[in-house]
């Protein structure tokens, strides 16, 4: 009876421990789930900065042949 206890400890241990992991990794899931929204928003800003850029530097270019 005391090894059947002390099989059901280590099982309950064992499943505290992955649900701590599994926690963890919820954790770290949702750090790089904000990461890559805060880089998707920087691109976005970015690729919109490239093209207005892009667009002036076609109207300089347009002014220059004028």
């Amino acid at each position: 009876l005391n090894e059947i206890n002390s099989i059901i400890s280590k099982l309950e241990s064992l499943e505290n421990k992955k649900t701590d992991l599994k926690n963890q990794l919820k954790f770290f899931e949702d750090e790089f789930q904000n990461k890559k929204k805060y880089t998707d928003q920087k691109i976005k800003l970015m690729s919109k900065e490239a093209e207005m850029l892009d667009k002036t530097i076609n109207i300089i270019k347009n002014l220059k042949n004028f």
